[in-house]
């Protein structure tokens, strides 16, 4: 299911600003702190020489690839890249340190060749073959790796339902109700997705489920705790980069084979 009353470009273009916007300020962090996100890189501080030149180094390459998406300019390639760039993050680092971690950074991979996917793909023209095309074979498995991270959260739902319902805001009532539906509703969304039955209108639920904890749940809890690398500023725009392809998905799920 599309958004209805928005135009399919519209609501493309709205997905990929949220996307790019997310990176932009998690890169911006790598300054700000100046150490790894531990959801882009898991190196704790001190472990690599020159780290502090590697940490603003990835914020660069984070800020460069949401302003490539926001102004389109050579947004396939730059997105394609940045999808390659999580995958990388982890195989080299994530897979060995917090599993909760590597899964945000093998979803932010997959959102981003979803984002990628969007973008028409600029020819060389020059009869030299795509050094990308390696890389763009990924480009299919990136709405299969958000869906896969949207099962297993909701299934912590229901495994951490006393933690989880502690996230509520306090003035919704019956937070472990609102806890398991939730959950319910990620691991549908994402099943849906996989299974291609009722896929866009589960993306565009998921998107705006998304969205709204972004906007009751996440800024908040960022504004009341904004000092932690990693933590609450790092979730709100993560958040809001996975509800945005989320959006996309709710328009484009079922094209070219997907």
């Amino acid at each position: 299911m599309a958004v209805a009353f928005v135009p399919k470009t519209s609501v493309i273009t709205v997905g990929r600003v949220f996307f790019a916007v997310g990176m932009i300020v998690i890169g911006s962090q790598h300054f700000i702190f100046r150490q790894f996100v531990p959801e882009v890189v898991p190196i704790p501080p001190h472990t690599i020489p020159a780290q502090l030149v590697w940490v603003y180094l990835t914020g660069a390459v984070l800020i460069t690839s949401g302003i490539s998406i926001l102004t389109t300019v050579k947004a396939h390639f730059i997105a394609t890249l940045l999808g390659g760039v999580f995958l990388c993050s982890f195989i080299l680092f994530h897979w060995q340190a917090n599993a909760n971690a590597g899964l945000k950074a093998l979803t932010l991979a997959g959102c981003a060749f979803v984002v990628a996917d969007t973008f028409p793909r600029t020819a060389s023209g020059d009869g030299h073959k795509n050094p990308m095309a390696w890389l763009e074979k990924f480009i299919p498995c990136g709405m299969y790796l958000l869906a896969f991270q949207v099962i297993i959260f909701g299934r912590g739902h229901f495994l951490h339902n006393a933690s989880v319902a502690t996230l509520v805001p306090a003035w919704i009532p019956d937070h472990a109700f609102w806890t398991y539906f939730a959950g319910a509703a990620l691991i549908a969304s994402g099943l849906a997705m996989i299974v291609g039955v009722n896929a866009r209108l589960a993306a565009t639920l998921l998107g705006a489920m998304i969205f709204t904890w972004v906007l009751i749940l996440h800024i908040p809890r960022a504004f009341a705790d904004p000092g932690q690398i990693g933590h609450e500023w790092t979730s709100a725009f993560e958040a809001l980069s996975k509800s945005g392809v989320a959006f996309i998905l709710g328009e484009t799920l079922g094209e070219h084979g997907k």
